[in-house]
């Protein structure tokens, strides 16, 4: 008697550390129409899950206990995804001097294979989307005379095909049948070439808001057993900045934090061990403030406030949900605890009105 189920193939997962499990849910992967079709084709099942997808295979049971997979991978498939965000996460990521849009793929620019989507700890070590999207036609600007051959490779695979040009030719429209990722190479008089890399899919390329790309290539040296199911992961870096706290103390209670001896201090206080030992809060003096500091100040400034203390980490330190630490206001004999930055804040100033 025949049985079926689905056990894992493979599967990504987006990470941040702001979290308490260093998961993040802030991604959808939509797969293309052509990716939905190779899925059915071969009794493959997409699972999305809290913080990336799982692809699943059909396999079908015998007795004795034995599996194989219901349709088995016979040759290279190619499935798209376009990864969307769906919250503020990016302001808590460090993407600075990075693109606006990823490729994250288990395929290398040479077409061979790599085991991770992210070889680092942070996301600068994904590769950059560093191609052009357009759907399955290209328009080539050649100036005249300067090539003579235009080379198309699908990577992975042997050239798709040899165009010659002619000295006189300006443009050449380009078409491929099928949707991938090409290598397009002009080659000049002398030999040598200018190669681009192109995804060419009609999807992808109407879609306005992807984040990043998303692709998987599959063969037939697939391994079916479960135990064994790639487990790719995308790290996002955490951003770290300064935490600054503007404290307006009112005229009115100017007789609790008074005095040169008696200014409020901050410190640090975690409920368990502190993810980032080391690190203070220390009253930054008036004649250190930035113009944009100044600029802050003079804006909470009334005739109710008798003065204004700026107090700043010694080091820059990321928002987290786990273990936030306790920021604790000190003077004299009073304490009160304040908060601290939120991951809907999109700068780290925090202001205190006492």
């Amino acid at each position: 008697m025949f049985q079926y189920r689905y056990e894992p193939l493979l599967s990504v997962q987006f990470k941040h550390p702001y979290y308490l499990n260093g998961v993040s849910k802030d991604f959808d992967c939509l797969p293309t129409a052509a990716t939905v079709d190779l899925l059915q084709q071969y009794s493959l099942k997409l699972a999305q899950t809290k913080g990336g997808l799982k692809i699943l295979c059909q396999k079908e049971y015998t007795d004795p206990v034995t599996t194989i997979p219901l349709i088995p991978i016979d040759q290279p498939l190619d499935l798209f995804f376009v990864v969307q965000v769906n919250s503020d996460i990016l302001n808590l990521s460090d993407l600075a001097g990075l693109p606006k849009h990823y490729w994250l793929s288990n395929q290398n620019a040479d077409g061979t294979f790599k085991e991770n989507l992210a070889l680092g700890a942070t996301l600068g070590s994904v590769d950059e989307l560093a191609l052009s999207i357009a759907p399955l036609s290209l328009q080539l600007a050649l100036p005249p005379g300067l090539y003579r051959q235009i080379q198309v490779n699908k990577l992975g695979e042997p050239p798709v095909r040899q165009i010659d040009v002619l000295p006189t030719q300006e443009t050449l429209n380009l078409t491929v049948n099928q949707p991938g990722q090409y290598r397009v190479s002009k080659i000049k008089a002398d030999g040598t070439r200018d190669e681009s890399n192109y995804l060419l899919d009609p999807t992808l390329h109407q879609a306005t808001k992807y984040w990043a790309v998303l692709h998987f290539r599959l063969d037939a040296t697939i391994d079916y057993d479960p135990a064994n199911a790639v487990q790719y992961t995308v790290n996002l870096p955490h951003k770290q900045s300064i935490w600054r706290y503007f404290v307006a103390l009112s005229k009115a209670r100017q007789t609790v934090f008074a005095g040169a001896d008696l200014r409020p201090t901050f410190s640090l206080d975690y409920e368990v061990a502190s993810p980032y030992p080391g690190t203070t809060i220390a009253l930054k003096p008036n004649a250190s403030w930035t113009t944009e500091e100044l600029t802050i100040a003079s804006a909470i400034r009334d005739d109710k406030i008798a003065a204004i203390y700026l107090f700043e980490t010694a080091a820059a330190i990321p928002l987290f949900e786990a273990s936030p630490p306790k920021i604790k206001l000190t003077g004299g004999t009073r304490t009160t605890y304040l908060p601290t930055p939120k991951r809907d804040q999109y700068t780290t100033n925090l202001f205190v009105h006492l």
